[in-house]
């Protein structure tokens, strides 16, 4: 598949460092997240392209920041991760996996060493561990698992593989198990996943091993739906696709992140981000007109624009000079990092 081959080529390419762009209109500011772009170049909703850098080797980004670095990974083989210490410059560390996938995830990928997919990583100083969810799957296929591990570093191999958390198949799941995403609610942590299929669902975690509390999927809940011409067992390939929750909270509000419609094509990508709300960590949330998430409702925040094609899969990640949006977009041959800031004033967010 395309993504299958740009991975390999990106992984073969890991060792780069990404320096900041040179003076063309996409550099950044002094202090490594300002804005310092070419303000004519406006995308769909009025933002601003990418702040940053762009690394072309990653694809579905997660973003934690620790003691001044911020650690960076990426879909591929072993899972790859990135280090930077302004955003800007970004240089390949290793993986998390350097001796390769483990073997519990071969059923999943239905080959050994396997590319593992969209990891959501988050840093627990209470424990002083990285906590890492990535999945296992096939393109097109909803027969997937959900993995954690889990590190005191954050490092290349130090991490310890805890097991499958949530697993999927066409004969009993309405989901597809990837695309994880942990959230803490101010009492307890959640966990959101999905990607097509019948949408996007959230369980409870235990705060001391981040795997569900409860094993029965009828308690999972139903976050967002889109109408689809994806039937349950079908392969991949119908309109209106939904992927990739990321969920935070921000003032009074749950703002829950996904990516609508078709990735991975490169230039004929049609992803977008898009954003809903709710008081409530697993729901309901409404889009910016009323409309539920779980009725197909969702309000874009940011869409192909100029050279800036199909980006999606996003992590939301607050920092001290404010909220940051990672995703990936498409070229002709590659997909590259995105970095924009994000300005909640309105109580909804827009890119800027």
């Amino acid at each position: 598949m395309f993504l299958s081959s740009l991975l390999t080529t990106a992984l073969a390419l890991s060792t780069a460092v990404v320096a900041a762009p040179s003076s063309n209109g996409n550099k950044a500011n002094n202090n490594g997240h300002g804005n310092g772009l070419d303000k004519n170049k406006k995308n769909a909703n009025n933002g601003t392209c990418p702040l940053t850098a762009v690394d072309p080797l990653i694809h579905d980004p997660s973003v934690a920041k620790v003691n001044g670095t911020y650690y960076l990974y990426s879909t591929g083989e072993g899972i790859p991760i990135r280090k930077s210490t302004d955003r800007i410059n970004w240089k390949f560390a290793g993986f998390v996996f350097p001796d390769g996938a483990p073997s519990v995830t071969d059923a999943y990928t239905n080959t050994t060493n396997g590319s593992l997919w969209a990891p959501d990583v988050s840093y627990h100083k209470e424990s002083n561990q990285f906590v890492l969810y990535y999945s296992a799957s096939s393109f097109g296929s909803p027969i997937s698992g959900i993995f954690l591990a889990t590190s005191p570093t954050g490092e290349p191999g130090s991490f310890t593989q805890q097991g499958l958390v949530i697993e999927s198949s066409p004969a009993k799941d309405p989901y597809n198990a990837i695309d994880a995403n942990l959230v803490y609610n101010g009492t307890s942590w959640h966990l959101s996943w999905g990607s097509w299929w019948k949408g996007l669902y959230m369980t409870e975690v235990d705060p001391k091993t981040f795997m569900p509390i409860s094993k029965n999927t009828s308690e999972y809940v139903l976050l967002s739906s889109r109408p689809s011409t994806l039937p349950i067992g079908a392969n991949w390939g119908g309109e209106n696709g939904s992927e990739g929750p990321y969920v935070i909270k921000y003032g009074c509000y749950f703002y829950l992140f996904s990516a609508w419609d078709r990735c991975c094509a490169g230039l004929d990508s049609t992803y977008k981000i898009v954003v809903s709300r709710s008081l409530n960590v697993n729901g309901p949330y409404v889009d910016k007109q009323g409309t539920l998430a779980t009725a197909g409702g969702g309000s874009i925040v940011l869409s192909s624009h100029g050279d800036i094609v199909g980006p999606g899969h996003m992590a939301v990640h607050e920092e001290e000079d404010g909220v940051y949006m990672y995703y990936h977009h498409y070229t002709a041959e590659n997909f590259e990092l995105g970095i924009n800031k994000l300005d909640f004033s309105t109580g909804w967010p827009v890119v800027v």
